[in-house]
């Protein structure tokens, strides 16, 4: 693994050689493995994802934050300020690549995953339409 770690280093750092000499010059975000969730609660229990359903009142419920707890994956807040700082940063970018997952850790695609991927895409368009 480590001659793929040195070998990916060279083809980053080589690109970067040559698109700093290129005339043209793009911009792009580069994100991961957000994971948002759109069940995440602020006290939910953070040994169930931070989720209050299937939770006894008062048992295992901690504050895990506005902005989440490393437990957990991200709340809808954080991937909202997120997008708002990275346009109000730059407005104008030739691409956004989003490597890893995007979801929250669920294994089964349902309804709410699908809801969950419309939900994201709805608040990248509302900054950036195409």
């Amino acid at each position: 693994m480590p001659a793929l770690e040195w070998y990916i280093e060279i083809c980053v750092f080589l690109l970067n050689f040559w698109l700093i000499r290129c005339e043209d010059s793009g911009s792009f975000w580069h994100i991961t493995d957000i994971h948002v969730d759109q069940n995440y609660s602020r006290f939910g229990n953070k040994e169930n994802l931070c989720h209050e359903e299937g939770t006894p009142n008062g048992i295992n419920k901690t504050d895990n934050g506005l902005y989440g707890n490393i437990l957990c994956d991200t709340p809808w807040l954080l991937l909202n300020l997120t997008v708002a700082s990275m346009y109000s940063i730059r407005k104008s970018v030739d691409f956004i690549i989003w490597t890893g997952l995007v979801r929250a850790r669920i294994y089964t695609i349902s309804d709410y995953y699908k809801s969950s991927l419309i939900n994201i895409a709805l608040c990248w368009n509302r900054y950036w339409d195409s």
